[in-house]
């Protein structure tokens, strides 16, 4: 088994019961306050992780005593809580395929250090075995080569994002194509849409992230 949920937030919302529903086998990991939220779904934990620093004393007595295994970080690291999580499931397993799940939000630092998660070097050669979504987005990124991509279903708009420069970027099947065009600072070009179901693009150097939204 390859897929690994980690889910982080502070609350769960009708989309993330929904998500837990439909990939309740799945090797579920909480982050933090994750871990607890994840047992009040009924849910095991395969890994519960954090500094706890946002549940109470008993409620990680509660994580401790119904997860499969809990690593409890110090407060002062060099890593956010989900970049460990990420971490400990590429040691344990190098094919993993990562889906990062967290509605709330709260923390704009937080989310900002999960999108760019890829661009660190420990990350980048897995890249394209990170994914984060919720309710209304879906994110995945690319290494340099020539890519396909298929139309999320009830997701209208796809908008690309270099996060280190790039060389020659390409996209066909698209309302606004690109032709080999290079890209220095990291720039969104939004709100692009595809012409069919699939669509395709290319480029020699640098890291994309590519977001799937539902535009309502």
């Amino acid at each position: 088994m390859n897929d690994y949920y980690i889910l982080s937030g502070l609350k769960v919302s009708s989309f993330v019961e929904e998500q837990i529903s439909l990939y309740k086998n799945a090797r579920w990991i909480g982050v933090d306050r994750g871990a607890h939220l994840l047992i009040q779904q009924g849910i095991q934990p395969y890994l519960a992780i954090g500094d706890f620093d946002s549940v109470s004393l008993e409620e990680k007595q509660t994580v401790e005593k119904y997860s499969r295994k809990m690593i409890e970080l110090p407060a002062d690291k060099n890593y956010t809580d989900t970049e460990e999580a990420v971490l400990a499931v590429l040691r344990e397993n190098r094919k993993a395929n990562v889906y990062l799940l967290n509605e709330s939000k709260s923390r704009l630092d937080h989310f900002i250090s999960i999108l760019w998660l890829p661009v660190k070097e420990e990350f980048r050669a897995y890249a394209e075995q990170i994914y984060f979504f919720d309710s209304h987005n879906k994110v995945s990124y690319y290494l340099p080569g020539d890519h396909r991509i298929k139309k999320e279903e009830n997701k209208s708009v796809i908008s690309f994002g270099n996060l280190l420069p790039i060389k020659e970027l390409t996209l066909t099947g698209f309302e606004y194509p690109l032709t080999q065009e290079d890209i220095s600072a990291p720039t969104m070009y939004t709100s692009n849409k595809f012409l069919n179901e699939e669509g395709s693009f290319s480029f020699d150097q640098g890291l994309l992230m590519v977001i799937q939204s539902a535009d309502n």
